[in-house]
C-alpha cells in the first residue's frame, strides 16, 4: 500500500512537470509566432453588423495582440470552398488574421473561425467534476493517466512523426508505455495489473499484425483522407510514412477498448480467486470465457459504431450519389475504415483468451511456490 502511494505521488509530480513544460512551450511558441508572423490569428468581438447582405460586413473590436482595442470592418467571406459560411451576430467572438502594411499599420484581414475554447473548457471541467464525484480517488488517478496519455501523443508521437521517425515503432512503444503507466497507476503493482498488461499487449499485437498484413496485401496506401493529401503537400522536407500513420491510428484506436476488456476480465478473475482460493484452473477458464463473451459483443460493437460514426458523412456522400456496392466497398476510404474497425475488433477478441491464460499461469505459479 505504501509503495502504491509513493508511486502515485511520483506520477503526480511527473505529471505536473509535464503539464508545466507543455504550458510553457505553448506560450513560448505562441510568442515567437506573434513576433515573426504578421498573420497570426487573434481574438476579436463583433460589435456591429454593418451589412447583412452576403457576404456579411461586420465591425470588429480586436481583443488581443498588437492592435488590441482597435476596431476594424471586415467582410465575412468564405476562405476555402469546402467551408460553411459563418453566420455572425453582435457579441460573437471570432478569430481573425490581421494584415499589416510596410509601416506596421493595420491594413485589413479576414475572419477565420468562431472562438469555441471557452465552451470546450466548460465541458472539460464538467467531465473532470463528474469523474471525481463518481470515481473518487480512482477518478483522480484516471485524470492523471488521461493527461499523461495526451502528453505522450502530443509531445512524443506527433513531433517524432513530423521529424521523420518510424510511426509504427513509435506507436507500439507509446502503446506499451501508456498501458503500463495506466494500469499501474490505477491498480498498483499487482498480479491483476500484470495480467491486464499481458492481455492488452497481446490484443494490440494481434490488431497490429492483422492491420499490417491487410495494409500490405490489399494495397492500402493510407492516403485516403484529405488531411493526408494536405500533409503530403506541405511536408516536402519530411518523408511521411502514410502506411505507418494508418497503422498508428489503428493501434491507438484499438488500445483503449483492448485495455478496457483485459482489465475487466483480469479484475473479475482476481475477485473470483480472492473469494474462492480453491478454484481450479478449469473453472477460471470457464468463468473468464463467460465474462469475455458478455464483454466481447458490446465492445466490438463499440469499436465498429465509433468508426461508423466518424465516417457518417462519407457514407451519406456515397449513398447520395448511388454508388454501386462493388465500387463502394473497394473505395480506399471505405476499405480503410473497415480495416480499422475489424482489425481492432479481432485484437479485442484475442485479448480475452490471452488475459485468461495469463491469469491461469499466474495461479499455477502461485501453487508451485506454495508446494515448494
Amino acid at each position: 500500500m505504501l509503495k502504491d502511494k509513493k508511486l502515485i505521488n511520483l506520477c503526480i509530480v511527473l505529471f505536473i512537470n509535464i503539464i508545466i513544460q507543455l504550458h510553457c512551450s505553448v506560450y513560448v511558441q505562441a510568442f515567437e509566432d506573434n513576433e515573426s508572423d504578421k498573420f497570426s490569428p487573434v481574438k476579436a468581438e463583433v460589435i456591429e453588423i454593418t451589412s447583412s447582405e452576403e457576404p456579411q460586413e461586420v465591425n470588429l473590436s480586436i481583443l488581443e495582440g498588437k492592435f488590441s482595442g482597435k476596431n476594424i470592418i471586415l467582410k465575412n467571406e468564405i476562405i476555402l470552398s469546402c467551408e460553411e459560411p459563418l453566420v455572425l451576430k453582435k457579441g460573437d467572438k471570432v478569430l481573425v488574421c490581421l494584415k499589416e502594411n510596410e509601416s506596421g499599420e493595420l491594413a485589413g484581414g479576414y475572419i477565420v473561425e468562431f472562438v469555441r475554447e471557452k465552451y470546450l473548457l466548460y465541458l472539460s471541467i464538467a467531465f473532470v467534476f463528474f469523474l471525481i464525484i463518481i470515481g473518487g480517488f480512482k477518478g483522480i488517478k484516471s485524470i492523471i493517466t488521461l493527461l499523461i496519455t495526451g502528453a505522450a501523443i502530443i509531445k512524443i508521437l506527433l513531433p517524432g512523426i513530423l521529424k521523420g521517425q518510424n510511426p509504427t515503432t513509435l506507436s507500439i512503444g507509446i502503446a506499451i508505455g501508456i498501458t503500463i503507466i495506466t494500469l499501474v497507476i490505477l491498480n498498483g503493482f499487482s498480479k491483476k495489473s500484470f495480467v491486464a498488461i499481458i492481455g492488452t499487449a497481446g490484443g494490440v499485437i494481434v490488431a497490429g499484425f492483422i492491420s499490417s498484413l491487410v495494409i500490405r496485401i490489399a494495397n492500402i496506401s493510407g492516403l485516403s483522407e484529405e488531411s493526408n493529401f494536405m500533409l503530403g503537400k506541405i511536408s516536402q522536407s519530411t518523408h511521411l510514412d502514410f502506411k505507418g500513420l494508418l497503422f498508428s491510428a489503428i493501434i491507438l484506436g484499438a488500445l483503449g477498448a483492448v485495455m478496457d476488456v483485459s482489465m475487466s476480465i483480469a479484475s473479475a478473475l482476481h475477485e473470483i480467486k480472492e473469494n474462492n482460493p480453491q478454484v481450479t484452473s478449469k473453472e477460471i477458464i470457464q468463468c473468464g470465457m463467460n465474462i469475455g463473451k458478455d464483454i466481447m459483443g458490446t465492445m466490438a460493437n463499440t469499436l465498429i459504431l465509433a468508426y461508423a460514426g466518424s465516417s457518417l458523412n462519407l457514407l451519406l456522400l456515397y449513398m447520395t450519389y448511388d454508388v454501386s456496392f462493388v465500387q463502394f466497398i473497394n473505395k480506399q476510404e471505405i476499405s480503410t475504415e473497415i480495416l480499422r474497425a475489424l482489425a481492432g475488433s479481432i485484437g479485442l477478441i484475442f485479448t480475452i483468451p490471452i488475459t485468461i491464460m495469463a491469469a491461469v499461469l499466474l495461479k499455477k505459479d502461485k501453487h508451485k511456490r506454495c508446494n515448494n
